[in-house]
């Protein structure tokens, strides 16, 4: 038996391209929903940074944030509001803080010493 040279056209090409594009974005994580009785913080500014969020007692957590990225507090039992920070690294004294009342996304918009950072809020 002869081998046979199999070969894609490039519509062919174009659709497989085209496929493997739609299987690819489509299987990436959703972005986290902001709980209707916490809060999120979400990395807006164009570089990575550690975030917090911090609903006192009831929950705190840090994470390094790429750009685009959210974190968030889980659901609680009633409407509970905390604050969010940034600040560029571990090592950092200096960064931003922001209330942040139940149900609402705080995003960073640009990161600037001393507390003066732009910030947008999302219901």
């Amino acid at each position: 038996m002869v081998p046979r040279k199999i070969g894609l056209s490039f519509l062919s090409m174009r659709s497989l391209i085209t496929t493997l594009i739609i299987l690819t974005v489509s299987a990436l994580p959703a972005r986290a929903q902001p709980p209707t009785t916490g809060f999120c913080v979400e990395n807006n500014d164009d570089r990575a940074a550690l975030f917090a969020v911090d609903a006192g007692n009831a929950f705190r957590t840090v994470a390094i944030l790429a750009p685009g990225e959210r974190l968030c507090t889980p659901e609680f039992a009633e409407p509970t509001g905390g604050f969010v920070s940034i600040f560029l690294n571990e090592d950092a004294i200096e960064g931003c803080s922001r209330l942040a009342p139940a149900g609402s996304v705080q995003g960073l918009l640009k990161y600037h010493d001393f507390d003066n950072c732009a910030w947008q809020i999302s219901p």
